[in-house]
């Protein structure tokens, strides 16, 4: 199950990096020992597993990387492009960034360096221009042959459309540009700028008009459709054309509801708020009790118990009667009955889509998939399945705890192998803190214990220097990182006469692995920094005993010494493992990936 769930995040970052943006192509990923490969739509091997990492074709090249370093390879497998990067992207608008170094570059479909390095942080090319970052807060706007259209020193520059900038200045000051970074005189009247969706903003008047209104919501031309004062009344989107908008109440309920783009009204509530957008011309309203079906004209259509938050896709959506889930169409009307008992909203199509329920024993819940009529075209049988969906006509899934692609007739047309050999970790990345730890806690304290590692009383006669913090990574041992790699026990020891209290993140102790890199040592592992205070807290490790946990053993191309450092006092002091031989990968002494929170308890932005 950790296996999908690394891959859940890697298609994650992929699908935010590309699915907009790139479009797919015919064949799809599989892995077979530890390597990657590209199959058909008939599950027929085309390029046979041989690369460490791979990615989806874009514009007719796939990036993978073999051995340590990034190339292109065409749908034959030939490469294109030689591997000679440390790290790289899909190709965009017929560049492709790269990096040598934590630097970026863009090069073409020859592989010829278009634009140097030179810059801290890169985008993909769109429309013909990309976003750039020559350090954090300072953000600027290159063509294609890397002039600079916009300088680097604005705090962010965010598309509103495809011809349309937003660039907001240190000072939260923001002004509008075209696409090549030229300002419109349009906007030059109004301040401070603020994109609503669908290529519409909301800025603010120099003063409140005569009506005391103190925003003007304005369309992608400058054109000023009608204000709004938001001392009243505060919004945030544009949905299909209308915009939503909430009144807060400085007694009873605040009132949601939605206007068209000339201002005007078509529908609020002070009972029930707007939860969703448009689709279909349709938008639910939630209370606690029940939601209503609300036309795009305002006019309610009909109550259930509650809906699957996606809304409609495709002209229908699920409501919920009691605890049961149904189809309805854009009437309100049944497709299908209420019969589920969840609809998943990953791999959804115009003509099917996932539900999950429990097994005939009712002791595991699985995923099965249906068609718009209600006829079960896979009974419960999955684990789980990408968030991407379908991709190049099939969706990847977890079956029997294996990764396998289904095709939408409900057939699987791959599955990966079983191996039992646990594979080294071979990343290009730096990896996140890992090393999690539990106090000694009394019986009392046993409700709030976590699966992470407790304290041990160390061993009479140990071999041990005494009167030190001592870590040890043993190499000789055979221990699973992560339940699917290979991994060294590690043991850290307090054989003082005192406790020791280390910082920590939700338990996670301030220890990360290093690499020899010539006459210094540089990490290959951080840790993430959490926005809560409460992520924030020492755990102790009381004298004479010790903590037993696990480092992954890293696979990469270039042999090296590896060891491990833990911090404590506040970082004020460090005491380093014994060091040891491995192996790295020229990624992961720089590149941190992209990192998406799961949900408000998930504090980590890195």
């Amino acid at each position: 199950m950790k296996t999908f769930r690394f891959l859940l995040i890697f298609f994650t970052c992929v699908y935010l990096f590309n699915s907009c943006h790139f479009p797919s192509s015919p064949l799809s990923l599989y892995w077979e020992n530890g390597k990657t490969g590209y199959i058909n739509q008939q599950g027929e091997i085309v390029i046979p597993a041989r690369f460490a990492v791979g990615e989806d074709f874009s514009e007719g090249l796939a990036n993978v990387r073999e051995g340590g370093l990034y190339g292109y390879i065409n749908a034959k497998g030939e490469w294109v492009i030689r591997p000679n990067y440390d790290y790289a992207t899909p190709f965009s608008d017929g560049l492709a960034l790269v990096y040598k170094g934590d630097k970026g570059l863009y090069i073409d479909k020859n592989g010829h360096e278009v634009i140097p390095p030179g810059y801290m942080g890169c985008r993909p090319f769109r429309n013909g221009v990309a976003i750039i970052d020559h350090r954090p807060g300072h953000s600027g706007l290159i063509d294609r042959k890397g002039k600079l259209l916009l300088d680097t020193n604005f705090y962010s520059i965010t598309p509103v459309t495809h011809n349309l900038l937003l660039v907001t200045r240190d000072n939260e000051k923001s002004f509008v540009t075209d696409g090549q970074g030229r300002p419109l005189p349009a906007f030059h009247q109004y301040d401070n700028f603020k994109s609503l969706d669908e290529g519409y903003l909301l800025a603010e008047l120099q003063q409140p008009d005569s009506n005391n209104n103190t925003s003007v919501v304005l369309d992608s031309t400058g054109k000023a459709l009608f204000r709004l004062d938001l001392r009243k009344i505060s919004t945030d989107k544009f949905s299909a054309g209308k915009l939503i908008f909430n009144k807060t109440a400085y007694y009873g309920n605040d009132t949601y509801g939605f206007m068209d783009k000339n201002g005007h009204i078509l529908y609020q509530d002070d009972n029930r708020r707007i939860d969703g957008s448009f689709s279909s011309n349709r938008i639910f309203f939630q209370a606690k009790d029940a939601v209503l079906l609300i036309s795009g004209e305002g006019k309610t259509i009909k109550e259930y118990h509650g809906y699957q938050r996606e809304g409609f896709q495709y002209n229908y959506a699920f409501v919920r009667v009691n605890d049961k889930y149904g189809m309805i169409d854009t009437m309100g009307n049944y497709v299908i009955r209420p019969k589920y008992e969840e609809i998943i909203p990953e791999g959804m199509t115009a003509d099917r889509f996932f539900f999950r329920g429990y097994d005939s024993n009712r002791k595991t819940r699985l995923i099965g998939m249906a068609d718009r009529t209600g006829k079960t075209l896979l009974p419960l049988t999955l684990d789980n399945i990408s968030p991407e969906g379908f991709k190049s006509g099939l969706i990847l899934c977890l079956h029997e705890g294996k990764l396998a692609y289904l095709n939408p007739q409900g057939k699987f047309i791959w599955q990966e192998k079983q191996n039992t050999n646990k594979p080294p970790l071979n990343i290009d990345y730096m990896h996140r803190g890992y090393f999690r730890v539990m106090e000694e806690w009394d019986e009392k304290m046993a409700f709030y214990q976590h699966e992470w590692p407790a304290p041990k009383p160390i061993p009479m006669n140990s071999p041990l220097l005494p009167r030190q913090l001592q870590i040890k990574v043993d190499t000789t041992s055979r221990d699973t990182f992560d339940t699917n790699y290979k991994g060294y026990t590690v043991f850290i020891y307090n054989t003082t006469d005192s406790t020791i209290a280390f910082d920590s993140q939700d338990n996670r102790l301030d220890m990360k692995m290093q690499a020899r890199c010539g006459s210094e040592w540089k990490d290959i592992e951080f840790l993430p920094s959490s926005w809560c205070g409460n992520s924030y807290y020492e755990v102790k490790l009381k004298s004479q005993r010790y903590w037993q946990l696990t480092c992954p053993v890293y696979e990469g191309a270039q042999k090296t010494r590896l060891r491990l450092v833990l911090y404590y006092h506040s970082n004020k002091e460090a005491v380093y493992s014994n060091e040891f031989n491995g192996s790295i990968n020229p990624g992961q002494l720089w590149r941190k990936e992209y990192y998406q929170p799961s949900n408000i308890m998930d504090p980590y932005y890195q």
